[in-house]
């Protein structure tokens, strides 16, 4: 990805501005220096107050290293959920140098052992928000030494799916469509949104090797299958535009100029699009 798009990690996180503030208010002396913990609720604070300011999160990560074996687990993984779940909002509104405090982040988490429950199993959400974080840095060996580490850490009732799924977006990202497609067929997921992740790449694999047969076939097939999932909600939306357009696109005429503004313009006004990069890319 030129740009990082991770998901918010679904966490308890102690990041409400609405009582953090009025109680360090009231705290006597230096919080900072007397206090670790009540030190990085008053620091998470102002990294929410103040996104744009990263020096402050550089302060925030320097204390929760050197505490965090420190804290009750829970609180510091509330703690360095707050700090994730921040870098994410920047890194989505377009702050590059985000994704490299974000993944320093993780790591810190991985390696502290804050990220995995208490059976040391590593969430499939967290393994692919890693990945994609030292994908969108370009740091291929980094990528593949970590998803072979913690490999093992993921739920055993879903490892080889997450693995194969995740090595095969490593492998797309690296253009390898066969390897890519190759490992795709080994995986079935019964969470909706992997699913969804796997069919929006094998509709991007389909388009780039003019795969048209393949790829009308996918469209069809996953338009049926967006209908029987209402639970989705506004990403069963995105992905049918996405399915909508593409075909389109498929549509389209050589030199049909018009048609092709047409399009482009219909994306642009269309809210919930997934791929909408992408898909204006590809219209040109």
């Amino acid at each position: 990805m030129a740009q990082a798009q991770v998901a918010v990690q679904r966490q308890v996180r102690p990041d409400s501005p609405d009582w953090v503030g009025p109680v360090l208010a009231q705290l006597p002396g230096n919080p900072r220096q007397n206090q670790p913990a009540v030190a990085l609720y008053y620091l998470g604070h102002e990294m929410l107050t103040a996104p744009e300011d990263a020096e402050r999160m550089v302060v925030f990560r320097d204390l929760l290293e050197k505490n965090i074996g420190k804290l009750p687990g829970d609180e510091a993984r509330g703690l360095l959920m707050l700090a994730i779940n921040h870098g994410i909002r920047r890194i989505n509104e377009g702050d590059r140098p985000a994704i490299r405090s974000t993944l320093d982040f993780y790591l810190l988490g991985l390696e502290s052992q804050v990220l995995q429950d208490e059976r040391g199993v590593l969430s499939k959400y967290t393994y692919n928000n890693v990945l994609m974080t030292f994908l969108a840095l370009s740091e291929w060996d980094s990528a593949r030494d970590f998803l072979e580490r913690y490999r093992g850490q993921l739920a055993s009732g879903e490892r080889e799916n997450v693995y194969r799924y995740n090595l095969a977006v490593f492998h797309f990202r690296q253009g390898a469509f066969d390897a890519t497609l190759e490992l795709l067929r080994g995986v079935s997921f019964a969470d909706p949104m992997y699913n969804l992740e796997s069919r929006k790449i094998l509709l991007k694999i389909y388009f780039e090797q003019e795969a048209v047969s393949a790829l009308e076939s996918l469209l069809e097939n996953m338009l049926t299958w967006l209908r029987r999932h209402g639970e989705l909600g506004y990403h069963r939306e995105m992905y049918r535009n996405l399915a909508m357009f593409t075909g389109r696109l498929l549509r389209l005429l050589p030199g049909d100029v018009e048609a092709r503004k047409r399009l482009r313009k219909k994306v642009l006004d269309t809210p919930l699009v997934a791929e909408r990069g992408w898909l204006l890319e590809k219209i040109g």
